[in-house]
């Protein structure tokens, strides 16, 4: 089994896998489909989203940052 893992790594980047199949197979959507339009207001409401969750999550983590950086200096304060 581990001579299989070594051979493995020396293929890397020497084609097989699907690069340069991927324009083969590409099918034309027709964008007035209602299925489609319903899919892309689906898209539209689940990006915002995503998008509101990813600011919610980095002011936490800047939070959590500052809060580390208080912390540290209240340690820091000699009491004399």
């Amino acid at each position: 089994m581990s001579a299989y893992r070594g051979n493995r790594r020396h293929h890397f980047g020497k084609g097989g896998g699907r690069r340069g199949r991927d324009h083969e197979n590409v099918a034309t959507v027709d964008e007035n489909n209602p299925i489609i339009q319903c899919f892309r207001e689906y898209a539209t409401i689940l990006d915002s989203k995503h998008d509101k969750y990813e600011r919610i999550v980095k002011i936490s983590r800047d939070i959590t940052i500052e809060s580390k950086r208080i912390i540290f200096l209240l340690h820091t304060i000699d009491p004399r």
